[in-house]
């Protein structure tokens, strides 16, 4: 019979790996696995929390670089016909903020992976890009992890 506590020590053996790689792309439900797991002390959550933010930049560096020097292989996927509605509004949401778009976009599902290409295809500053990218991986980390980690312990451990 298969017992949970028998996944414990793969957990804490792979859990950060695994987490690393699920963040690349986005990572809500690794942060939130992961700060659960931190939750009941199998991982620690500020380990957790800078692996997402880490691996949640590098992931969006990997996205802006595909825009900026594989547009037209980009343009001939079928993620642009499919997606139309996604793209419309994250070119909204560069024109209408900018930078601030790099923070916002963290937070807003669908989204998250089409903006960062964006910003390639319009040739955007890589420099600039990527260092408000630094900060806002490590705010919405660390903003959502604290949240979720705050939600957890007052709804499970009271």
């Amino acid at each position: 019979m298969f017992d949970i506590h028998d996944l414990l020590p793969y957990i804490r053996d792979y859990g950060y790996i695994f987490i690393f790689f699920y963040s690349l792309g986005g990572g809500v439900l690794a942060l939130a696995a992961g700060v659960f797991l931190a939750s009941i002390q199998e991982l620690d959550l500020a380990i957790v929390i800078s692996i997402v933010a880490v691996s949640n930049g590098i992931g969006d560096l990997l996205l802006f670089y595909m825009g900026k020097y594989h547009k037209k292989e980009l343009q001939n996927y079928s993620f642009w016909i499919k997606h139309r509605r996604k793209v419309a509004y994250s070119k909204i949401l560069i024109k209408k903020y900018g930078v601030l778009a790099i923070f916002i976009q963290k937070f807003i599902y669908g989204v998250k992976t089409v903006v960062p290409i964006i910003f390639g295809i319009t040739n955007y500053n890589f420099k600039k890009f990527a260092f408000f990218n630094v900060f806002a991986s490590i705010f919405w980390s660390s903003s959502v992890g604290l949240i979720i980690f705050y939600f957890l312990d007052y709804f499970i451990h009271d």
